[in-house]
């Protein structure tokens, strides 16, 4: 990580997160995560796996300064090198953010909160 972003991380305050960007957007203050992890191994064989790709998942966070907060997790997408193995691509997970702790964009109901 950069040195610029220490402080903001320190502040994140989300062990195994780095912060990316941090923006405005309607009125919030979103944050840009990404997990700390440079490499992944396959759940199903052990194999170290390949990135595949990545996706934004929006998690509502406690506020900040009287401000709401919405994380945008960067996930990264991994995919098993081993041709055998019946896993093939999985998204990565983090015991900081429950699962399915996603925030519908579209949708009014977006008072979902991080698992902290």
């Amino acid at each position: 990580m950069r040195d610029d972003g220490i402080a903001v991380t320190a502040v994140l305050g989300l062990p195994g997160f780095e912060v990316l960007a941090v923006s405005e957007y309607g009125g919030e203050l979103e944050q840009a995560v990404q997990t700390t992890a440079e490499q992944g191994w396959c759940p199903g064989c052990g194999v170290q796996a390949r990135l595949h790709d990545r996706r934004p998942s929006w998690v509502r966070d406690l506020p900040a300064a009287g401000r709401p907060v919405m994380l945008v997790w960067v996930k990264r997408v991994w995919r098993c090198m081993e041709p055998r193995c019946a896993t093939r691509t999985w998204t990565e997970r983090s015991p900081a953010i429950r699962p399915r702790a996603g925030v519908d964009r579209a949708g009014p109901g977006r008072g979902v909160s991080a698992g902290r």
